[in-house]
């Protein structure tokens, strides 16, 4: 996929999320619906857990608060050392959740005379922190993303065991998942969240040179 084409997929993700985004004060079910099977199509070897980050991402932001950019070039150079497969890949961006909140600026999209490493970490420590001021708690928006997959039907590989498994962190305030093992070892998941508005201003400019 060449990043032309990625990126009209993200505008015309954003455009979708658009209509969510108009609807801040509540949850858009039939737009959670509609990310949750684009997310299944997209990514057929995912598990219940990978729909989860997305979902959470897309409230939480990064999560990860590091102390300045040079941490976060650090941590980044090796990543990027220690698996060259996101080399190969075409240039990818991808927008969080169902209301576009964030978007994932995968490795792959740096390159010289374009995005740079610091450029990526800065955008990231700056996105860090910021979260999205919902209606209701998490939980019950989980527990509302749980209603809609299992009133259509989708059919997800260790599904109970993972809803058990999100349900136990959930009690005990560990919030945070990272991707499943299917969803590593399929996909290669190299990215950074920044803010929708940092990617809009800064990245997505440089992405189109």
């Amino acid at each position: 996929m060449s990043f032309r084409l990625s990126l009209r997929i993200l505008l015309t993700a954003f455009c979708l999320l658009g209509l969510s985004s108009a609807l801040r004060g509540q949850i858009d079910t039939v737009m959670v619906g509609r990310i949750v099977e684009a997310q299944l199509e997209q990514y057929p070897e995912l598990r219940l857990q990978d729909i989860y980050k997305t979902f959470y991402q897309d409230r939480f932001g990064p999560g990860h608060l590091l102390a300045d950019t040079s941490m976060a070039i650090y941590y980044l150079n090796q990543e990027m050392t220690a698996d060259s497969a996101w080399l190969t890949d075409e240039p990818f961006c991808e927008p969080t959740g169902f209301q576009g909140n964030y978007v994932r600026v995968y490795l792959s999209c740096l390159k010289p005379g374009g995005l740079t490493v610091r450029q990526l970490a800065d955008a990231f420590i700056r996105s860090a922190g910021q979260t999205v001021t919902l209606p209701i708690s998490w939980t019950d928006e989980w527990h509302l993303i749980l209603q809609i997959i299992e009133r259509e039907g989708w059919q997800i590989p260790d599904y109970e065991q993972d809803k058990i498994r999100i349900e136990e962190l959930l009690e005990n305030g560990d919030m945070p998942v990272t991707h499943s093992r299917s969803y590593n070892s399929h996909y290669h998941p190299h990215y950074r969240i920044v803010t929708r508005e940092i990617f809009e201003k800064e990245i997505r400019p440089l992405l189109e040179r």
